[in-house]
């Protein structure tokens, strides 16, 4: 099973989040990050802000992610064509909140840009545009209980009837080695490790490596 750890770049000191990346390259994972910003509410704004104390620009984040792949980035808004072409220099993946349309026009360029669904809005225009994977998002919302197996295997059965051989990264939820296993036995090709991984980052990256070394142990043998 392939896992997809999340890294804030900057949280909680920048030395710390670049030690984790060294740790995490070659552990057959995809990278994914953020691009810090302020205007980041709720769970995750205290990542963002302790990320531009610590002086990380989006300049800096697409220095160091260039070294670090295979790399995802998660988008908050469209991007303007400047933009997408600083991205395509630095990650393999994206992923924005844009309609298939446009979903189809971004996928221009080298970066791959996927689609992000969930069991209760699956758009398979958006599945038909994506390329490199598509993005099942097992909760509602960063941190909350998964949807049940029975919404999240029909979720799963409809992207594989609308592109067979697309894979799936399933995140959002995943609290335990347990719902890894969990998403992997209802079809899901990497799981993404959200919350969870940074807040293993938060007390440095010792307690994250131990955090990180404990979680594949006890992730079922293939």
């Amino acid at each position: 099973m392939r896992l997809m750890p999340f890294v804030m770049l900057g949280y909680p000191t920048l030395a710390d989040s670049l030690k984790v990346l060294d740790f995490l390259s070659g552990r057959d994972v995809i990278t994914e990050t953020a691009l810090p910003s302020p205007e980041v509410k709720g769970k995750l704004a205290n990542y963002h802000e302790r990320a531009i104390e610590a002086g990380v620009t989006e300049e800096k984040v697409f220095e160091v992610f260039d070294d670090c792949r295979p790399n995802f980035l998660m988008l908050r808004s469209k991007q303007t064509d400047a933009q997408l072409r600083k991205i395509s220099e630095a990650f393999d993946y994206a992923c924005a909140p844009v309609n298939a349309t446009e979903l189809g026009k971004y996928n221009s360029g080298r970066t791959r840009f996927v689609a992000k669904v969930s069991p209760t809005h699956i758009d398979r225009d958006a599945i038909l545009s994506s390329r490199g994977f598509v993005y099942l998002q097992c909760a509602r919302s960063r941190g909350e209980k998964m949807f049940g197996e029975k919404e999240l295997y029909e979720a799963v059965r409809t992207i594989r009837a609308t592109r067979s051989s697309l894979p799936i990264i399933a995140g959002y939820g995943v609290k335990s080695a347990d719902d890894a296993a969990k998403l992997a036995f209802l079809g899901a090709d990497v799981v993404a490790v959200g919350s969870e991984s940074v807040k293993a980052q938060e007390a440095g990256f010792e307690a994250f490596e131990a955090f990180w070394r404990r979680f594949e142990s006890s992730l079922p043998v293939e």
